[in-house]
């Protein structure tokens, strides 16, 4: 924790004139490029995330000379940064997703795979910020085109649509007890200072991590159950 914070004044400056940069993001609306919501009990059970695209800013069909329905033109990077409640990011990745297509992360196995602190968080804030992919892509997988620590605001897309799971407990006459619950993710509005911390703090997971701790694992090609294991 502390080599985190000393990183992150060492790096202050750096952080300012990245801000500086940044022109605020427009109103939210229901498929924008800002949503966020949170997942706790985590040390009980497992939540996912459910991310699809509305393919609200294509342009046209499919990208000429490329395969298939794998690249179809209005794909968005979605960049995904994880807070745990003392409001440290502890990891961050990208998922590349079509429209129309539906993917999906476990949080546990998936966005705290490896957290750059060795505690585990029991809940977290999730926060998923759409862009546009750096140049085409082969084959849906964007490999080198996603990147959560080089996002600016001239990147954002619409089109995220998010739904996750939590579970939530409850005291009754015979004791406590837990019930799964999925939601949408809410949108937000996106100012410069905020993109550009969780953007760059994803800068320093990257440092101190050593490309070992912090990053995610991204997304899977599939639609993840809310029924609890």
């Amino acid at each position: 924790m502390k080599l985190h914070m000393i990183a992150f004044a060492a790096l202050a400056t750096s952080t300012l004139a990245f801000s500086q940069g940044i022109q605020p993001a427009g109103p939210s609306q229901l498929d924008g490029a800002f949503q966020v919501r949170y997942a706790s009990n985590l040390i009980l059970n497992d939540a996912v995330v459910n991310i699809t695209n509305t393919g609200a800013s294509s342009t046209g069909s499919l990208t000429v000379g490329l395969p298939g329905q794998n690249n179809i033109d209005g794909s968005l990077c979605v960049n995904v940064y994880v807070f745990a409640a003392d409001e440290q990011e502890v990891a961050c990745c990208s998922c590349y997703v079509t429209p129309n297509a539906l993917w999906s992360a476990s949080v546990k196995t998936a966005l705290l795979n490896s957290t750059l602190t060795p505690s585990f968080p029991n809940e977290v804030v999730i926060k998923l910020i759409s862009t546009v992919p750096n140049g085409n892509s082969i084959n849906g997988t964007a490999a080198g085109n996603c990147n959560p620590s080089t996002v600016t605001a001239a990147q954002l897309a619409n089109g995220l649509l998010a739904w996750g799971t939590t579970t939530h407990g409850f005291n009754t006459a015979t004791g406590p007890t837990f019930q799964m619950a999925e939601t949408p993710f809410l949108p937000g509005t996106l100012s410069a200072a905020e993109l550009a911390r969780d953007v760059t703090e994803c800068q320093f997971i990257q440092v101190l991590g050593s490309g070992q701790f912090g990053l995610c694992k991204g997304c899977s090609n599939a639609g993840l159950g809310a029924n609890a294991q």
